[in-house]
């Protein structure tokens, strides 16, 4: 064999290498594209569900929480003899709107069906905005409702103080 062929084969068979290298690589690259997608859709399935589960503590302690600061707001208003005020009657009315707000939001949890197959990306992203824009709402509730009942017991406080001097 001469230096050509010589050079002609070290050069096919180092091609043959190459495109096998080739193939492998492709192989190897479409796997992890798979890997890293099921990965990414494993992520969004415990982001939903832990959305999910926050949102159905916050939704579920809501009632206790409006009917807590209902009383407190009467008892206090009752106390400082304005109870029948209109500023009472504005807060009632919220409270009642409010109140079917928190109902609604009952309705609107998600069903607590575990088929996982199901849930392919585009869906547990949109049910992860769902659920954020109902937990935005019951937050907001549970803020309002909270800072009602600092409110109160500033309220209380006066109240007490005004009691005490006389």
């Amino acid at each position: 064999m001469s230096d050509p062929d010589v050079a002609a084969l070290i050069g096919s068979v180092g091609g043959v290498i190459g495109a096998i290298g080739g193939i492998f690589g492709s192989m190897l690259g479409y796997l992890g594209y798979r890997e890293a997608k099921s990965a990414k859709v494993d992520s969004l399935r415990v982001q939903s569900k832990m959305a999910e589960n926050k949102l159905r503590s916050t939704v579920s302690d809501l009632p206790t929480l409006l009917e807590r600061s209902k009383g407190s707001r009467t008892k206090v208003r009752a106390a400082q003899g304005r109870y029948q005020a209109g500023e009472m009657r504005n807060w009632l009315g919220e409270f009642e709107a409010d109140n079917l707000v928190v109902a609604g939001l009952i309705e609107k949890l998600p069903v607590r069906i575990y088929d996982d197959t199901e849930d392919r990306q585009k869906a547990l992203e949109t049910k992860i905005i769902s659920i954020h824009e109902v937990q935005l709402i019951a937050d907001r509730l549970t803020k309002k409702y909270t800072d009602s009942l600092v409110a109160d017991d500033k309220d209380r406080e006066q109240i007490a103080r005004a009691h005490t001097n006389r």
